[in-house]
């Protein structure tokens, strides 16, 4: 694909975006293109479905699983699985359907005390990790920032390690401290339910297909479970784009 016709689709694209929804609140997104010419606006952290390796293994033994990624790590050729109808986290909303109410929300207290705690404080993340890598949790400004803003993201990588003892010292909630193991449970839940979700969409997909044709990368254009479509990365405009929130994160056609 040229860049002419990179830019016209591009335009073409936001066009359809902000003309054809009503004018509700906005959101960054980054751009991605099909080679099926749909496309879609994605979310910059939100994890994305992705099921190349699962398409193209060559072998039959390893369990398959659907894999997450966010826009920045998707490259051309890459297969995703994305909703047409709704802005619908797929992995999260298959693992939900494993959890008992409440488990995800008990799970992300650390990410709500944290959230407060700055807020209240007026902190910037410089200064919320400089107090964190006081008690020991040092951890770059970057992955902090992360912890504050993702709405996917589960639990820090290091839960059991440390991390949310040093978000209880530094947040000083007693709420929150009571109920510290109370969260890293309902975080092995959650995670468990992700994990569990991951290899479900994995062995639909390849029954919806077939596993022949599977092995053989075929794609055709055929929904996978309710509203879900397999979809091939043309290419990825990682430039920050703001659009109705109505429209991202999910399918659109041209």
């Amino acid at each position: 694909m040229d860049w002419c016709e990179v830019f016209s689709r591009r335009v073409t694209a936001l066009r359809s975006a902000t003309t054809t929804v009503d004018s509700g609140p906005k959101c960054d997104v980054c751009l991605v293109l099909f080679t099926d010419e749909r496309f879609a606006f994605l979310s910059p952290h939100r994890r994305l479905a992705v099921v190349t390796a699962l398409l193209e293994r060559t072998s039959s033994t390893a369990e398959p699983e659907v894999e997450e990624r966010t826009v920045a790590e998707l490259r051309p050729g890459d297969v995703l699985l994305l909703p047409t109808s709704a802005d619908r986290d797929v992995i999260r909303s298959a693992a939900d359907r494993q959890l008992a109410e409440g488990d995800r929300d008990q799970a992300t207290q650390w990410q709500k005390v944290l959230r407060q705690y700055v807020s209240e404080q007026g902190l910037t993340v410089e200064q919320l990790r400089d107090q964190l890598a006081a008690t020991g949790c040092r951890r770059h400004a970057q992955t902090i920032g992360q912890w504050l803003r993702s709405e996917d993201l589960i639990a820090p990588q290091n839960a059991y390690r440390g991390d949310l003892e040093a978000i209880a010292a530094v947040t000083g909630f007693p709420d929150f401290k009571a109920n510290l193991e109370r969260c890293k449970a309902a975080i092995a839940k959650v995670r468990n339910a992700h994990f569990t979700a991951r290899r479900r969409l994995a062995e639909l997909i390849l029954k919806r297909l077939g596993a022949e044709e599977a092995a053989l990368g075929g794609l055709p254009k055929v929904r996978i479970e309710g509203d879900l479509a397999l979809v091939r990365v043309e290419l990825v405009d990682e430039k920050i784009t703001q659009i109705p929130r109505s429209v991202a994160n999910r399918l659109l056609e041209p």
